[in-house]
Parts: C-alpha cells; sequence; structure tokens
C-alpha cells in the first residue's frame, strides 16, 4: 500500500488523496474506498481503501495486480487535521493491518 495526499487545504473543499494496492495474484480484484470522519468538525479522516482476496481454493495466475483507489476528503474548519489511511502492508505470512498519518494543514 502507498498513498499520496495534499499536505495544504481549504476549509470547506475537498481535495483528493490516491491510495496504491497490490494484490499479489491475479485473483485479487479492487474494491470499495471508504472515507468517514466522527463528525462535521472532525480533525480525523479515516480512509480504508478495500481489495477483494480470493478463496484459498481457486486456481489464480501469479500476475501481480496493481489497484488505484481515488477518495475526497474535506475538513469543515481551519487548523491541523489528519488523513489516516487504513490498509494492508507486507506479503504472505508477513501481511499485517497498518495505517499511515497524513497531516493536512487546513486554511480558512
Amino acid at each position: 500500500m502507498s498513498s499520496h495526499t495534499t499536505s495544504q487545504a481549504r476549509a470547506g473543499e475537498p481535495f483528493n488523496i490516491t491510495i496504491n494496492t497490490v494484490g499479489n495474484n491475479g485473483c485479487f480484484t479492487k474494491g470499495d474506498t471508504e472515507v468517514t470522519t466522527p463528525d462535521s468538525l472532525a480533525r480525523l479522516a479515516r480512509v480504508v481503501a478495500y481489495d477483494l482476496v480470493p478463496s484459498p481454493d481457486m486456481y489464480c495466475t501469479a500476475v501481480m495486480m496493481s489497484f488505484r483507489h481515488d477518495a475526497t476528503v474535506h475538513f469543515e474548519s481551519p487548523g491541523e487535521a489528519t488523513v489516516r489511511v487504513v490498509g494492508y502492508i507486507g506479503f504472505g505470512e508477513e501481511t499485517r493491518l497498518d495505517s499511515l498519518d497524513y497531516k493536512v494543514v487546513v486554511g480558512p
């Protein structure tokens, strides 16, 4: 998982975040992207990119798949905010759930 977003935004105006995910075989498919905030004045936006994992009994090609997830985030009030991107990193037994936090300065 890798991601990119801006470090500055304006209050009330949407901005984009891009998350790139990887499936370790050809049976993975791109799923939805979810953005949640606790309330309208929240200083935290949580973004989760979902990919669909194949059943273990499926025959899959050994081709790695890459998926681009785009999401839109906005903060209503000025100040420092956090965009938290949640997803899995690693492959096989090394796979673990992790998150990356991005600080965004929200101007008036």
